[in-house]
């Protein structure tokens, strides 16, 4: 096992004063592999050995914004079938 310093491929990065908060500025050798660019999502996912880093899925957010539009123009059908008997909890 590697220790942090020996990983493959590890980049050491410094943690700056960013906005009112803090954070990292990854280089670009870090965000190609990942498909990433300005204004991607990224998640942190935190594992046994430290933390990952995962792109956000695009299509989850695509399919989101289809599903708020079709409520937004059809909330009266949902309303209805909401009101339908066993559909609304007692």
């Amino acid at each position: 096992m590697w220790t942090d310093r020996e990983a493959k491929g590890a980049v050491e990065m410094a943690v700056r004063a960013m906005c009112g908060g803090l954070g990292i500025v990854l280089p670009e050798r870090s965000l190609t592999p990942l498909g990433l660019g300005e204004g991607d999502m990224l998640s942190v996912v935190e594992t046994a050995d430290g933390l990952r880093l995962v792109r956000r899925d695009t299509g989850s957010r695509q399919q989101m914004d289809a599903a708020r539009a079709i409520m937004r123009r059809r909330r009266g059908a949902l309303r209805r079938l909401a009101e339908w008997p066993g559909v609304t909890p007692e």
